[in-house]
């Protein structure tokens, strides 16, 4: 905001909290008013200009909302789709949130020492881990409880009731 614009807005408002509104304070207040609605786009009642509202029997103003995710392939409002093809959207959605939540694999590698076998892997802090094992690498099972993940190293301890382990991150 430049610095004469600033002085015309103090005037004004001191004019105004006064009590006392000069001619001069209210046509510049009116004037700023104004071209801020021009640069804005908007007329003087805060609607774009541009855009006709039609107006109803009692003289209100009706809109139409349709949000911009609910309109189909052929660009019509959701409302005006079939059933079917409502079921086929929803089908989809739920398709791509299961994807979504897909087994997020996590490298990972074993220590073997004196005092027993380690899954280790490199974690991230809030994450949550779960050590799975196998015998054919086809089907798995969880191998102990969920862990909560820290930033960096992390290790789970394991015995030799499986062939395989590995580590995915839940949800």
């Amino acid at each position: 905001m430049s610095p004469s614009r600033i002085a015309m807005l103090r005037a004004a408002q001191s004019s105004v909290t006064s009590g006392t509104r000069s001619e001069s304070a209210s046509g510049s207040l009116a004037q700023m008013r104004a071209r801020s609605r021009i640069q804005q786009g908007t007329s003087s009642v805060g609607r774009p200009r541009s855009v006709a509202q039609p107006r109803n029997s009692s003289g209100i103003q009706s809109q139409r909302f349709t949000p911009a995710g609910r309109v189909g392939a052929e660009g019509q409002p959701a409302e005006n789709r079939t059933a079917q093809s409502r079921f086929e959207l929803m089908r989809e959605q739920a398709a791509k949130a299961a994807e979504s939540q897909a087994l997020k694999q996590v490298p990972a590698g074993l220590q073997v020492s004196d005092s027993g076998i380690m899954v280790t892997w490199t974690g991230r802090a809030g994450a949550r881990y779960q050590v799975q094992g196998s015998g054919n690498r086809v089907d798995w099972k969880d191998f102990g409880t969920v862990q909560n993940g820290r930033s960096g190293q992390n290790a789970s301890p394991v015995d030799r009731s499986f062939r395989y382990y590995r580590v995915i991150e839940k949800n």
